[in-house]
C-alpha cells in the first residue's frame, strides 16, 4: 500500500503537469511555393480531367437514348473496327446486352473521373 505522503507527492506531480503548457513534437509542413510553370501545368491537368468528365457525360447521355425508339434495338447495328478488319453485329438481343455493359462501364468511369476531380488540388 502507498503511504499518505507518497499519494500526496503523486498528486502534487499531477498538478504541476497540469499547470505546465503541453509540448508537442509535431512538425509544421510549409507548402512549397509553385512556379508559374508548375501552376499552369497543374491547371492543364485539371482541364484534362474536366474534358474527360465532359466526354464521359456526353457518351453516357448518348447511350441512355440509344435503343429508346419505337422499335427498341430492332434496327440497331454495331460495327467494331480495327486496322485490318470490321465486324458488324445486328442481333437486337446482343446489341441490348452490349449497350447495358457499355452504360455500366461508362457510369463507373464517370464516377472515377468525378472522384479524381474532387481529389485534385492545385498547391
Amino acid at each position: 500500500m502507498k503511504t499518505k505522503t507518497e499519494t500526496a507527492k503523486i498528486a502534487a506531480e499531477g498538478l504541476k503537469n497540469l499547470n505546465q503548457p503541453k509540448q508537442t513534437t509535431a512538425l509544421t509542413v510549409v507548402p512549397k511555393k509553385m512556379s508559374v510553370t508548375e501552376k499552369l501545368d497543374s491547371l492543364m491537368q485539371l482541364e484534362a480531367l474536366s474534358s474527360k468528365h465532359e466526354y464521359l457525360t456526353e457518351v453516357q447521355t448518348n447511350l441512355e437514348s440509344f435503343g429508346s425508339g419505337k422499335d427498341g434495338f430492332g434496327g440497331a447495328k454495331i460495327t467494331l473496327s480495327c486496322n485490318y478488319k470490321d465486324v458488324k453485329v445486328s442481333n437486337p438481343s446482343i446489341i441490348e446486352e452490349v449497350t447495358k455493359l457499355l452504360r455500366q462501364r461508362v457510369k463507373e468511369a464517370k464516377v472515377l473521373a468525378e472522384k479524381e476531380i474532387l481529389d485534385f488540388q492545385i498547391i
